[in-house]
């Protein structure tokens, strides 16, 4: 239920980031444009950096969610990433506490 909320949240901030990428100054439009050259031409790099952020939280996954909308990342592959490294973060976490307990 956790991964399940985590991930209506960050697809929130995710179409935030899509929306958003139409309006900002020029030098976040070159930035943006590089992200979207780096996700187009990679998929499975923005796979793993988005899989990578969501377990990990180094970049920040709610960062990383606005910048895979605003880059165009592929919604599936969003939600697959966010899901499964999300659900392993909070597996993590759960077993941690059962074995403290």
């Amino acid at each position: 239920m956790v991964t399940v909320g985590q991930m209506a949240g960050k697809c929130v901030v995710y179409f935030a980031g899509r929306r958003g990428a139409r309006i900002g100054p020029s030098r976040m439009a070159e930035r943006l444009a590089r992200w979207q050259a780096r996700a187009a031409s990679s998929p499975s790099s923005a796979f793993a950096i988005v899989a990578f952020s969501s377990v990990v939280g180094i970049p920040p996954f709610y960062v990383m969610s606005a910048i895979a909308g605003a880059a165009g990342m592929n919604l599936g592959w969003f939600l697959a990433a966010g899901t499964a490294g999300r659900l392993m973060r909070f597996s993590a976490l759960a077993l941690g506490v059962q074995l403290i307990v």
